[in-house]
């Protein structure tokens, strides 16, 4: 059977297509490329941005407060600048007592 003229030929067409779908994903992730370097998009003094930022502070397991921001921005200097910021402060209860 592995002697076979149709399973040689079978053989070779799952081979084709193989190389044929390793080439087209190459095709497509290389037209994605961008011409700029992820670091040329930032300006020199910003180091670092994210989008829906999120920080929680605990104690004993336990939530003290949390900070919520559209846009988190870490410059050169260490400083970070918080954009669309919610603050929400825990009880007891774990539940939000305080809300800015």
């Amino acid at each position: 059977m592995i002697r076979s003229k149709t399973f040689r030929i079978v053989l070779v067409l799952v081979f084709l297509g193989g190389a044929t779908a390793i080439f087209w994903s190459y095709l497509s992730r290389a037209s994605l490329r961008s011409d700029h370097s992820p670091g040329a998009l930032l300006s020199s003094n910003i180091t670092r941005q994210s989008t829906e930022f999120e920080y929680t502070e605990l104690k004993g397991g336990q939530p003290l407060f949390r900070v919520q921001a559209g846009t988190s921005t870490l410059d050169s200097e260490g400083v970070h600048v918080l954009e669309d910021v919610n603050m929400f402060r825990y009880g007891f209860d774990r539940e939000p007592e305080d809300q800015i």
